[in-house]
């Protein structure tokens, strides 16, 4: 009986030994293992796309441009500014305005609302597309003598408008680019009787035509 006794405690011993030599052999596996493993997932999270993510957090952006269009047979160059932000490297979303320069019989100015998309935006050299709509308003100059004069008198009559565009962008550093915009303006809605265009005339026809736009972009980090 003892050694019944003796020879059950001894293999109990042995089992034990063996748990443990099990437990330590997984134990020293996970230890090596955490670190291939750890890096997988990693690597998994840099490769998935978010849309909001530490590299594309909401920046800032102001633009002051130009943009040119044709209205009766004249160019229009128009000095504004945009203002807006970027939610994602590629994605713009702002409000514009633009008010006459150069016209010298009719007071022009746009303001609404500017969408972009902009693909690769860490090349140097980049593409993208733009939307611009809003509200438009016209007037006739009665007399201009100077470039400035009668700046910003443009209210008169309104008229809607949609503007796509095609852009190419310029990286001059981190916090500055350059952006060159070709589109073409559809307008309509405009008052052809009202009293504040009866000198010139102006139809909506006149109001559609290609534009072009530069803006420089600084960024607020």
């Amino acid at each position: 009986m003892r050694v019944i006794k003796k020879q059950k405690v001894t293999t109990s011993i042995n089992k034990g030994k063996k748990m443990k030599k099990r437990m330590l052999v997984l134990i020293v596996l996970s230890v090596l293992c955490y670190p291939i493993i750890y890096l997988g997932q990693t690597k998994e999270v840099e490769d998935s796309e978010n849309l909001f993510s530490e590299n594309s957090a909401v920046v800032y952006v102001s633009r002051p441009g130009m943009q040119f269009s044709q209205i009766q047979n004249q160019i229009s160059g128009m000095i504004g500014i945009s203002n807006g932000v970027y939610i994602h490297p590629s994605f713009y979303a702002g409000f514009s305005a633009y008010a006459n320069l150069t016209h010298t019989k009719v007071n022009t100015g746009i303001f609404g609302l500017e969408i972009e998309h902009t693909f690769n935006p860490h090349k140097l050299v980049h593409f993208g597309y733009n939307i611009f709509a809003g509200v438009g308003t016209v007037k006739d100059y009665h007399q201009k003598n100077n470039l400035f004069d009668n700046f910003l008198n443009i209210f008169g009559t309104n008229y809607f408008f949609v503007q796509p565009g095609l852009l190419v962008e310029l990286n001059f550093n981190s916090s500055t680019r350059i952006t060159f915009n070709i589109g073409y303006r559809f307008a309509g809605g405009l008052d052809e009787n009202h009293a504040d265009i009866s000198l010139n005339k102006l139809k909506n026809r006149d109001l559609n035509n290609l534009t072009f736009s530069i803006n420089l972009k600084t960024f607020s980090f």
